[in-house]
């Protein structure tokens, strides 16, 4: 599978996404080491295909009114009906109370860390911050130290216990390095085309980066008893944290260059709804239908039921999503995702 875009998307960027989209679910799902190791790089992977199809090429008010589509819409037509789920599970559980709801909604407009969508909110201001920068500086050497610099003031920030800011603006700046490292691959994608035109390399380099990021992962834990964790603004040992992630980031991609299947693909096309409704929406509603068949959510990750409990679940809500994904896609709800009804 070439760099090559086909039907205007990016086909190995779509199988990233995809396998990406895999690993989020499988997190929030699951506990234990393949949950601390899926954290090392889950988030960062997404920034950084994020930064990837970034463009400039558009004026200032054209470029805000683009991401506005993209990604606004989808905030408030996939949130909106996360709210409403939230008050339903309230009232289930005969908790729902006057505060709950005003400083759901707060939290919710405000958006500090609530639910997935705090990615979204964040990714549209970081695509702001990051406009910004490349029409300052010109040349990459001189984005690289900004980007830098930027990273230490939110490592600074978190380190001097700051709290996530309004639309976590906060995150922006530890998730910059990430969004610009796909930046920069894509300024030299040429060249990484022709190094990785052989299947063997992608192998070979596949296994070394995937060896660094679990190496550095676990130097992480081991060291500081912490490891990354973007919501909760917790980056351990920052050159282990990024050497991780990014060394993350790069087995994936590889990964996605010589191990693709079509549905993998089509999650990585449609990631939206997958990735605002599986955590808030899918899990209580799997595991509240899994308890009526007679099916309890195991603790203890050493039993074989543990996985074959999360399996069912991780196939639940996949279909149950693909099946949502579907009706958006075919009809002219697909506008509530920033995509045009035209055809």
């Amino acid at each position: 599978m070439s760099l090559a875009e086909t039907k205007n998307r990016i086909a190995w960027i779509d199988m990233a996404k995809g396998y990406g989209m895999l690993a989020v679910i499988i997190a929030h799902i699951c506990s234990g080491p393949l949950h601390a190791w899926i954290y090392t790089f889950h988030m960062p992977l997404f920034f950084f295909l994020s930064g990837y199809v970034f463009s400039n090429k558009d004026k200032f008010d054209a470029f805000i009114n683009k991401k506005a589509k993209a990604l606004l819409i989808p905030y408030f037509s996939l949130g909106i009906p996360m709210v409403v789920f939230s008050f339903l599970l309230k009232l289930r559980e005969d908790k729902f109370t006057v505060d709950f709801a005003i400083d759901l909604v707060k939290d919710f407009v405000l958006q500090r860390r609530k639910w997935t969508l705090w990615y979204i909110a964040c990714l549209f201001f970081l695509n702001i911050i990051f406009y910004l920068i490349t029409k300052f500086a010109k040349k990459n050497i001189s984005k690289t130290v900004i980007v830098i610099g930027v990273a230490f003031v939110g490592l600074l920030y978190y380190e001097s216990g700051g709290k996530p800011l309004p639309w976590n603006i906060d995150a922006c700046f530890t998730a910059i390095p990430f969004f610009f490292g796909g930046y920069i691959l894509k300024e030299f994608k040429d060249k990484t085309e022709k190094a990785l035109s052989k299947q063997s390399i992608c192998f070979i380099l596949f296994i070394v980066f995937g060896l660094i990021n679990v190496a550095f992962g676990y130097l992480n834990i081991k060291t500081t008893g912490e490891g990354l964790e973007m919501f909760d603004s917790e980056y351990a040992n920052p050159i282990f944290t990024y050497i991780s992630a990014f060394a993350g980031v790069f087995a994936v991609i590889l990964f996605s260059k010589f191990f693709t299947l079509k549905p993998i693909r089509y999650i990585g096309e449609n990631s939206l709804i997958y990735y605002a409704w599986h955590q808030t929406i899918m899990i209580p509603l799997t595991k509240m239908g899994l308890k009526f068949l007679g099916f309890s959510s195991p603790m203890d990750i050493s039993e074989p039921y543990y996985w074959i409990y999360k399996l069912i679940q991780l196939l639940i809500i996949i279909i149950v999503l693909t099946v949502v994904t579907l009706i958006f896609e075919k009809t002219k709800l697909k506008i509530l995702l920033g995509k045009s009804n035209k055809p």
